[in-house]
């Protein structure tokens, strides 16, 4: 006869975990599949950013002091028609807020190097010459525009983000190559020092 002052076990209630051991394998097993999943992910991305990077600095700089491109008005130019000058180039895109703004920060740059031995060059990426044509009747340039519709050559020297600002010195070296909007004194100060380098020697 069972004792009446005993006390039954309490039921253990439906889906409880048994054995904390068990539990924690479970865990382990989700938390390390997480991780590989992360690390599949983390990998496929440095894979691509690898792939993107294209040319090393020194290719990147003959690809630069190189460069010519189709202008709107059907000519060619870059900084290989500008031996011995100061280069800048400013890479946008007429879907680029910041470009405006850089835009408008170079205007006032030129005005300050009016007469100098200083080209630039407004390089557009990735879009038609038709639509560059109509952007630039209604925000035109004082400048030539260069087009680069596939953005493959912006690519291999190294242009991943929109504006970006490239210097290159009278020797076609690449001074100063900045992604995001840049201002008047910086700019100014990277013209300065490219502008005191030596045309390099034509019989060296």
């Amino acid at each position: 006869m069972p004792d009446p002052h005993s006390q039954a076990a309490p039921e253990e209630p439906r889906g409880a975990q048994r054995s904390p051991s068990a539990s924690t394998a479970g865990g382990g097993r989700v938390v390390f599949a997480f991780l590989a999943c992360v690390l599949v992910v983390l990998a496929a991305a440095v894979g691509w950013w690898l792939g993107r990077r294209g040319a090393a600095p020194a290719s990147a700089d003959r690809l630069l002091s190189q460069l010519t491109l189709p202008t709107l008005d059907g000519s060619v130019d870059g900084p290989a028609a500008q031996r011995g000058q100061v280069v800048l180039l400013d890479f946008w895109a007429s879907w680029c807020n910041p470009c405006r703004a850089q835009a408008r920060v170079l205007e006032t740059v030129l005005e300050d190097f009016a007469g100098a031995d200083v080209r630039f060059f407004a390089v557009n990426v990735g879009e038609s010459r038709d639509t560059v044509a109509e952007y630039v009747s209604r925000d035109p340039f004082p400048y030539p525009v260069l087009l680069d519709e596939s953005g493959e050559r912006s690519s291999a020297i190294g242009v991943y983000g929109l504006p970006t600002v490239i210097v290159l010195d009278r020797q076609g070296q690449t001074v100063f190559s900045r992604s995001g909007i840049r201002g008047r004194a910086e700019l100014s100060e990277v013209l300065k020092g490219a502008l005191e380098v030596p045309v390099e020697s034509q019989g060296g």
